[in-house]
C-alpha cells in the first residue's frame, strides 16, 4: 500500500456524479445526470521529519500529473461489515449483468443468510477496478418492476439470494458467476488531482519539519 495512506492521519471520502440542474419560470425542476457517480478521496498528513518525508515525496513524485495511479482498500471503521455479518461464504451474479443499477446475487452455499447487505455497503465486482455502494436490498431475485411492491430486506431468501440497487448504473458489463467483493474488501482505484504545496519549520534540534497540504485523489478506471 502506498505510503502516502499508511501515514495519512485522515481519509474522506465522498462522492461526485456529472449533472445538469434547472429550473423552469413556473418552478419545476429538472435533473439529468450525465456520467456514472465516482468517488473523492481526500488525505490529511501530519508534519513529519526527513526520513517520513522522503518516502513519501517518492510517492507523489510518481503520481503527479496522473501519471501513476494507485490502488488501496479503505475500511469502515465497524468491528463488523455493515453487512455480510458473519458471511464466509462467496457471493456470485450467476447471471451476466450488461447494464442498469439492479444486481441478482446469491451466497454460493445456497442457504438463508442474516443481515447479508445493508445501505451504504461497497460493492466490487470481480475483475473489474470501479466501486459501487448498496442503495436498496431485497430478499430474493426481482426485476426493476418488482421494485415497486416488494419489500427492503437486509436478509437472503431461503436459497441465498438477494439483490442490490447500486448507486450508480454499471460502467460496463459483468459476467455471470462473477465473485464479489463486499465491504473493506473492495479496492479503490486512485488518481492524484494536482501536486501538493510543502513547506518547511524548524522542529526538535533544529531539525526541519515538513507539512504537505492536503492531497486530493479521484476514483478511475
Amino acid at each position: 500500500m502506498s505510503n502516502i495512506l499508511n501515514k495519512a492521519n485522515g481519509i474522506s471520502l465522498s462522492g461526485y456524479q456529472d449533472h445538469f440542474r434547472a429550473t423552469s419560470t413556473t418552478g419545476f425542476a429538472r435533473t439529468e445526470i450525465n456520467a456514472p457517480a465516482f468517488y473523492n478521496v481526500g488525505v490529511t498528513l501530519p508534519p513529519m521529519y526527513e526520513a517520513e518525508f522522503r518516502l513519501i515525496q517518492q510517492d507523489i513524485m510518481t503520481m503527479r500529473y496522473g501519471a501513476v495511479t494507485i490502488t488501496t482498500t479503505i475500511p469502515h471503521g465497524h468491528t463488523t461489515n455493515l453487512g455480510t455479518a458473519g458471511i464466509t461464504d462467496t457471493v456470485t451474479n450467476r447471471a451476466a449483468v450488461t447494464s442498469g443499477r439492479v444486481i441478482n446475487l446469491t451466497a454460493d452455499d445456497e442457504i438463508s443468510h442474516i443481515n447479508i447487505t445493508a445501505l451504504g455497503d461497497w460493492l466490487q465486482f470481480q475483475g473489474a477496478d470501479k466501486v459501487y455502494q448498496v442503495v436498496e436490498s431485497y430478499a430474493g431475485h426481482i426485476t426493476n418492476a418488482d421494485r415497486v411492491t416488494a419489500t427492503q430486506s437486509v436478509h437472503t431468501d431461503s436459497a441465498g439470494r438477494f439483490t442490490v440497487v447500486l448507486n450508480t448504473p454499471l460502467v460496463a458489463a459483468i459476467a455471470a458467476n462473477n465473485a464479489n467483493s463486499f465491504g473493506d474488501n473492495v479496492q479503490f482505484k486512485l488518481q492524484m488531482e494536482q501536486s501538493p504545496e510543502i513547506s518547511t519549520t524548524p522542529g526538535q534540534g533544529g531539525k526541519p519539519l515538513y507539512t504537505i497540504s492536503d492531497l486530493d485523489f479521484k476514483e478511475v478506471l
